[in-house]
């Protein structure tokens, strides 16, 4: 994937949480029959909270970025192929390991079975395998840039505009370490 092609698919994706900022969340958030094309929330969201789950900090899922994958997602239909068998074949393995779909687990062996899934005895499911990494880096990336990661993490994103002169001398660009 070249530069342009990412900022492209990510510019795409920003205007389109704006759009649902505006007209609410409610049309993305669809349960899905395993194999009919529409994403499962449930499962996806338990997919979110187990790569970054909540401790005294906000985990994925209080961040609010849930919202902003399935947007990503629907987007892009291959993306969302991927998504939608992969959550489909995760409940599977859940189903004949556990008696249990993925989001009924506890936080620990959904960590296990994401796990296995990548490296384990199930590690042909290609949709399952493809989706965890995906999610990986997609859950990551929408995470770390969002409001509640700055707070964590004690980060102040840099302002953007004018600035009075004031303000630059305290902010004159150089580093003091």
């Amino acid at each position: 994937m070249n530069r342009r092609h990412f900022l492209k698919r990510w510019l795409r994706t920003l205007a389109t949480v704006g759009t649902t900022a505006v007209t609410g969340v409610a049309p993305l958030f669809r349960t899905a029959k395993a194999g009919d094309g529409t994403l499962d929330l449930r499962t996806l969201t338990a997919v979110a909270d187990t790569i970054v789950p909540r401790d005294e900090a906000p985990g994925a899922v209080d961040a609010g970025i849930v919202p902003m994958l399935v947007s990503s997602i629907e987007g892009d239909p291959r993306g969302r192929k991927h998504y939608t068998s992969g959550l489909a074949e995760l409940n599977v393995y859940t189903l004949e390991t556990y008696e249990k779909r993925f989001a009924d687990l506890d936080l620990d062996t959904r960590a296990r079975v994401l796990s296995d899934l990548t490296t384990g005895a199930w590690w042909r499911r290609t949709a399952t395998r493809r989706m965890i990494a995906l999610a990986r880096i997609h859950i990551l990336v929408l995470f770390y840039s969002s409001p509640a990661a700055y707070q964590m993490l004690g980060y102040t994103a840099p302002r953007f505009g004018y600035l009075k002169d004031s303000e630059t001398a305290s902010n004159s660009g150089t580093w003091d370490g």
